[in-house]
C-alpha cells in the first residue's frame, strides 16, 4: 500500500496544478458549481483514500494562481496540502512514519531512499509513475505493479529499495 503520493520535485507548475484537477475530477466524477439539486459551489465525489497523503511543493506565487484559476479548491477537497516555497529535499516535508511512496518525479523516485534513510525512516518502496497513476494510486492505496522489464532486469537488491520486488 502507498502513504504517501509525493508531487512537485522540481516544484509543481501552475500547469501541472490544473492538470492534476483536470484527473481528479474525470477519476473522481468530481462535480464543482451548481447542478441540479445541489447548492452552488458545493462538491460531490470519492476523495482520496484515508491514510494516503498527497502533497504537493509548490511556490507560493503559483498556488495563490492555482486559488484564482479554481484549481487549488478542487485538488483541496480532494485532500491535497500544498508545502510552500520548500522541496522534498528538507526533512520537514517527509512525514515521519511514511513507509511506501508514489511519485511522478523520475528525481524524487532515485533519491527518496537515501533522503528518507538520512532522516532516520527509511522507506519500503518507492514507486514512480503518471500523474493519473498518482491519482490512481491516491484513490485505491495500491501503487501499480512493476512492469516484467524492470522485475526481469533489475537487481533484485535495488528492487527491495524501489518497489519491494512485487
Amino acid at each position: 500500500t502507498v502513504d504517501l503520493i509525493a508531487l512537485g520535485n522540481p516544484h509543481f507548475s501552475l500547469e501541472e496544478t490544473a492538470s492534476l484537477a483536470a484527473l481528479v475530477r474525470k477519476r473522481c466524477g468530481l462535480c464543482v458549481g451548481t447542478a441540479e439539486g445541489s447548492e452552488e459551489g458545493r462538491f460531490f465525489s470519492v476523495k482520496k483514500r484515508e491514510g494516503v497523503r498527497v502533497i504537493i511543493t509548490l511556490g507560493r506565487e503559483v498556488l495563490e494562481q492555482a486559488e484564482k484559476a479554481g484549481h487549488a479548491s478542487v485538488l483541496k477537497y480532494f485532500g491535497v496540502e500544498f508545502v510552500t516555497d520548500t522541496c522534498w529535499c528538507f526533512p520537514s516535508v517527509l512525514p515521519a512514519g511514511t513507509r511506501a511512496v508514489m511519485t511522478n518525479s523520475a528525481k524524487y523516485a532515485h533519491y527518496a531512499p537515501g533522503l528518507a534513510a538520512s532522516q532516520g525512516h527509511p522507506l519500503e518502496c518507492v514507486r514512480f509513475g503518471s500523474l493519473s497513476a498518482c491519482v490512481d494510486a491516491a484513490v485505491s492505496d495500491q501503487a501499480p505493479s512493476l512492469p516484467a522489464w524492470v522485475s526481469n532486469f533489475a537487481p533484485r537488491s535495488r528492487l527491495a529499495a524501489v518497489g519491494g520486488g512485487k
